[in-house]
């Protein structure tokens, strides 16, 4: 269809109709025969110019990782000191009143202490003293005991001794060394007196030696011994420990 052939039908149709619709239905033809025309056309060119587009999508998935953040140090809130109370007079002062009767309580406390300290010490040095005495006492105690016992022992040898009489007791025979060189001294021989009055195992007394110079001759001065023999129960017995000590002195 050409725009020829449409304004040839506009033409008729006017013609036919001859109303007062005429001018209004030919004027929307005319008009729509020259909007088909000119769409028509483009819709045409741009169908033939312009490819037809095909677009492909594709779905991908992503993985992350949620990392939390550290939590960041909450400061320390100190609450504020509550305020301090303005103290009373009367509350002071009976502080201050029983602390003086703690403080004299502690004095007196601590002053007893000092004392039971002196007392126990005063009562060890007593018992120290008294136990020192004792112990003096029974050492004095054992010294009497001591001597008692030796004035007896020594009683007893001396009765013993007196029982018998030595027959012979001739003096030892003075060293000739001890007398060139002038030494002087004593040495004591203990023997056993047998039943017959004769000297059994002499032995001479080293405390009891000023030299040993004078060992042999006072040996055998008391081997030459003879005593009365000693006469218990009315028989001869012997007598042990006798001792006799003889005196070298340069005349």
């Amino acid at each position: 269809m050409s725009v020829e052939t449409s304004g040839n039908i506009v033409m008729r149709v006017i013609q036919e109709q001859r109303g007062w619709l005429i001018p209004a239905v030919a004027s929307a033809v005319l008009h729509g025969a020259t909007a088909w025309v000119l769409l028509g056309g483009w819709w045409q060119e741009a169908a033939v110019d312009v490819p037809a587009t095909r677009i492909q999508t594709q779905l991908m998935m992503l993985t992350y990782e949620v990392v939390e953040p550290e939590p960041s140090p909450v400061p320390e809130v100190k609450p504020a000191p509550p305020p301090e109370p303005v103290p009373d007079e009367a509350v002071v002062a009976r502080k201050r009143l029983e602390e003086e009767r703690e403080r004299q309580l502690r004095d007196k406390q601590r002053a007893e202490q000092v004392r039971r300290e002196e007392e126990k010490a005063l009562a060890e040095q007593r018992a120290r003293e008294e136990r020192i005495a004792e112990e003096q006492r029974l050492a004095r105690e054992a010294e009497q005991q001591r001597l008692v016992a030796a004035r007896a022992r020594a009683e007893a040898e001396a009765a013993a001794i007196a029982q018998y009489q030595p027959i012979n007791k001739s003096p030892p025979a003075y060293p000739r060394r001890a007398l060139e060189k002038r030494i002087e001294g004593d040495c004591t021989v203990s023997y056993i007196v047998t039943p017959e009055g004769r000297v059994n195992k002499p032995q001479v007394i080293e405390e009891a030696c000023d030299d040993p110079i004078f060992v042999r001759p006072s040996l055998e001065a008391a081997r030459a011994f003879r005593y009365q023999p000693r006469i218990v129960n009315g028989q001869a017995v012997a007598v042990h420990d006798v001792r006799n000590t003889f005196r070298y002195r340069i005349q």
